[in-house]
């Protein structure tokens, strides 16, 4: 679900002179980014989360090799959502049992410290932060997210993080974003 934007030009015909075509294909060509080179990024993108989530453990190695192909840690997926790869192992994380967490918010600031922005969003506005706001036992990757520069933004629909956190009740979040 990509936005676009259509621009209406009305060619201006004087004496069979198509001025306003010659101009709209010339911004067509030149001005407007190559959509293949959108839908190639994220096809991309897209494998390197799927692979990053097979192969956590060599994390850093695939952030690399993707880099060198010109993916990068914050393009997003060419899924339904949208997710970056931030937002996919948050999500991963958060279904895995507690005692694996450990190592998964490890990798979580792994690819925070590879160059992930963790302000961005999915495709409804969510933050990786918005994710882990309802659940109690994710406080230590909400801690690594808020440390590292997450924000209280909202989603598409007006709910932030903190918000979701108060519905959910997660009083160890709220209580260490107020002294944060």
């Amino acid at each position: 679900a990509h936005q676009t934007s259509f621009i209406y030009l009305k060619p201006y015909h004087r004496e069979g002179s198509m001025i306003g075509i010659i101009f709209l294909a010339t911004f067509l060509l030149c001005i407007m980014p190559s959509r293949a080179g959108i839908v190639a990024s994220t096809a991309g993108a897209q494998k390197m989360i799927e692979e990053c989530l097979k192969n956590p453990n060599r994390i850093n190695t695939i952030l690399g090799e993707y880099k060198d192909r010109g993916i990068g840690v914050n393009d997003n997926s060419s899924d339904n959502d949208r997710e970056t790869l931030l937002i996919a192992m948050v999500k991963r994380t958060e279904k895995t049992i507690p005692p694996r967490r450990r190592i998964l918010i490890s990798y979580v600031l792994s690819i925070i410290q590879y160059g992930a922005n963790p302000n961005w969003t999915d495709l409804h506005g969510r933050t990786a932060l918005w994710h882990t706001a309802h659940d109690s036992t994710m406080i230590s990757c909400s801690h690594t997210l808020i440390a590292m520069g997450a924000q209280d933004i909202p989603d598409t629909s007006g709910i932030t993080p903190l918000m979701r956190a108060v519905s959910h009740e997660n009083i160890p979040l709220l209580v260490f974003a107020y002294t944060f």
